[in-house]
């Protein structure tokens, strides 16, 4: 199968390492192509398409993991990590189908692969992040009506903080870095109200003592498919990390993989000096409970609108229809690369004028088909008769003219007849002509 050609080039997400244990396997779907993932003995992690290169057969549909073999269930094929096949059901050597290893890594907690349209390997990879004193992360999955471009667009986007989300006095605290497939932003803003996710009296508190809490997001997104979010609120003395990773089921669908980890909090007392007097276990999981809730509110937010948002890279074929210049630049792999994209229909799309201008011109150049002597002299003569105010006989004076042969209404002799004043003879010599 194919894959759709607006999905660019990255490692996309496929799940959390904790969902392969021992000899599962997982499947996952990345640009319209299945994919089936699992563990060896060493804890290697390998993928490769969810069909067997014998006869297609499914390996996630009754297959298994045999000493580090994929086993296919029709025929018992059975394929080693690096995609050579080792034997099958038969008892007899093993045939030369085998399979293709997709790349994939094991990274801050999440399964990854690498997708490419062209199948070309990768040449980077995101960095492995510190481990620190970070809390296990809650997961969430969500399948949005949008295209990865958007989401991650989305999420580096400083306008929106405020016009969608509310916060004030949001700024750029360092300017867009790019590195091969990276890029690094920081912004802050300022938080006018209760805790995130604080409900009924302690809200309506809040908003009344209008608290303003100094947030600030140090932003990382590699390639198209893979970005994480560090926040801090230095007042609190609390920090977090979001992962918020498109994965994408075709052109204009995701799996949204996004999640949260509260880092541990050293001093309950900086969020307020009622903590101080409850076990730091508690405050933790309360202050887990009051930034989710306020997470999950902004990303659903985010998720309604990247719904009725365009794709860029469609938009941008839209847009090369009726070009100025030849050819346009479209990131594909990342934000420090490039890709062409040219379509067919610029040639096509640029000899519509020139067929207008064409069939314009062959059109008032012919004017009235002079080829035609019968259709040119009917035409003269009506002409000539509606200016000298010719009216046509009644009935009963046609029918006389009609007996009597006359030459000057329209008769019928066999040869073609006349047409209001032209002789029936000529007019058939002329057609015959």
């Amino acid at each position: 199968m194919q894959p759709p050609p607006t999905i660019p080039a990255s490692w996309y997400t496929v799940g959390t390492s904790k969902e392969l244990r021992g000899a599962t396997m997982k499947t996952a779907t990345v640009a319209g192509i299945d994919l089936v993932i699992y563990r060896t003995q060493a804890g290697e992690l390998c993928c490769v398409q969810d069909r067997c290169p014998h006869m297609s057969g499914r390996f996630s549909a009754g297959g298994k993991i045999n000493n580090d073999e994929l086993i296919c269930p029709v025929h018992r094929f059975r394929f080693a990590p690096d995609g050579t096949c080792r034997g099958s059901g038969y008892d007899t050597p093993a045939p030369k189908a085998c399979t293709r290893p997709w790349p994939c890594l094991d990274r801050n907690g999440l399964l990854l692969v690498y997708f490419h349209p062209d199948g070309e390997a990768p040449d980077w990879e995101p960095p492995q992040l510190e481990s620190g004193c970070w809390k296990p992360m809650s997961i969430f999955l969500d399948k949005v009506a949008t295209s990865a471009q958007i989401v991650m667009q989305g999420i580096a986007d400083m306008g929106h903080l405020r016009t969608v989300h509310g916060y004030e006095d949001v700024q750029m605290d360092s300017d867009f870095h790019t590195e091969g497939a990276q890029l690094k932003v920081s912004y802050s803003f300022t938080y006018v109200g209760s805790l995130p996710g604080l409900g009924g009296s302690l809200k309506r508190l809040g908003e009344r003592l209008q608290t303003r809490t100094r947030v600030r997001f140090d932003y990382l997104a590699c390639g198209i498919g893979y970005s994480v979010t560090h926040v801090q609120i230095p007042a609190m003395g609390v920090a977090m990390r979001h992962f918020v990773n498109p994965t994408p089921l075709d052109a204009d669908t995701v799996v949204l993989y996004h999640s949260i980890a509260l880092n541990r909090i050293e001093n309950p007392a900086t969020i307020s000096p009622v903590f101080k007097f409850f076990p730091r276990s508690w405050t933790q999981a309360l202050m887990r409970q009051v930034l989710l809730r306020g997470y999950r509110h902004d990303i659903e937010d985010d998720m309604a609108l990247w719904t009725q948002m365009r794709n860029p890279l469609k938009r941008a074929r839209l847009q090369i229809l009726f070009p100025k210049h030849q050819r346009q630049h479209v990131n594909v792999s990342g934000f420090g690369s490039e890709r062409h994209v040219i379509t067919v229909f610029n040639r096509f799309f640029r000899l519509i004028p020139v067929l207008a201008a064409l069939c314009v011109a062959s059109t008032v150049s012919a004017g009235p088909d002079q080829s035609c002597p019968r259709q040119a002299e009917t035409r003269l003569g009506t002409r000539r008769r509606s200016r000298a105010g010719f009216r046509q006989p009644d009935l009963q004076q046609r029918r006389a003219a009609r007996r009597a042969g006359s030459l000057h209404h329209q008769t019928d002799d066999g040869d073609g007849g006349a047409r209001f004043g032209c002789p029936a003879g000529r007019m058939a010599d002329h057609c015959r002509a």
